[in-house]
């Protein structure tokens, strides 16, 4: 059976504004990020809220194989370690952004208890991250998904992409990371944490619970907390590939329970 895609893009009114915005490669510095924005309290979030956040996350995937809107309606995630190899278009030097995607990798691997190292070689790596400017991220997404109309939507507006490949059990078997390195910095930190989150198996947006990195309408430095809670419950051991929307049913209270007695106070209180 044919692996099936997703694409994810992240747009802001305010990138909107930059939408011409191109040029040298932006450097990111991981010792002097900016604030974070105030976030809800530990325990202004129910658990009832977190579960709704998570299917929205979980179960609806933001775009189709043909670029268009799609629900697939099951549990994908990887169920193996990830290996990640960088490549950089020419001029770039991925050692200016290796301290971020470090800081970024160790947080997702802490979270999910998943392995994640970067690779040495392409061929050893199921997980590629490209830096590269607009305009190829734009290019990628329609050599990948064709030009359809969707297609060419996220093209226009697109400024970063992740594309997951899970088979026909919901497994990830590899994913690919586009992220366009002449955004203005703070944008660019909130697409790799957005798409490198994304790529887990987070595959959509929603508003529930904000500031959060799945919103159109958000630019964050950090994982929020309850962003964080959600890579940790989807990789509870409960939470199988493929699982569908009624099988949740049956554990989802319990891991949310669970993941947000055990993570609530300690994200809330530092957000690393």
């Amino acid at each position: 059976m044919r692996s099936l895609l997703f694409l994810f893009c992240r747009i802001t009114p305010l990138l909107a504004l930059l939408a011409g915005c191109a040029g040298a490669p932006t450097i990111i510095d991981p010792t002097r990020l900016p604030a974070m924005p105030a976030l809800a309290a530990a325990d202004a979030a129910s658990n009832d809220d977190l579960a709704a956040k998570f299917r929205a996350l979980a179960l609806r995937p933001e775009y189709g194989p043909d670029g268009s809107a799609f629900n697939r309606g099951t549990i994908v995630k990887w169920d193996g370690p990830i290996t990640i190899f960088i490549t950089a278009a020419r001029g770039v030097d991925p050692a200016a952004y290796q301290p971020f995607l470090d800081r970024q990798i160790a947080r997702l691997a802490r979270l999910s208890g998943l392995s994640m190292r970067f690779a040495r070689r392409p061929e050893d790596a199921n997980f590629t991250i490209a830096l590269v400017r607009r305009a190829a991220t734009r290019k990628a997404a329609l050599d990948i998904f064709g030009h359809t109309a969707g297609a060419r939507h996220m093209a226009r507006i697109g400024r970063c992409m992740a594309v997951v490949y899970p088979n026909e059990r919901g497994i990830i078997r590899r994913a690919r990371v586009f992220l366009s390195i002449d955004l203005p910095a703070i944008q660019l930190m909130s697409c790799i944490i957005e798409e490198t989150t994304q790529a887990l198996g987070l595959l959509n947006d929603s508003d529930l619970l904000q500031p959060t990195i799945f919103s159109d309408a958000t630019v964050l430095p950090r994982l929020p907390w309850h962003d964080a809670l959600m890579v940790a419950a989807l990789y509870d051991p409960r939470l199988r590939p493929g699982m569908t929307s009624r099988a949740l049913d049956a554990v989802l209270p319990a891991v949310i329970a669970e993941a947000a007695a055990r993570y609530r106070p300690v994200l809330s209180e530092n957000h690393r």
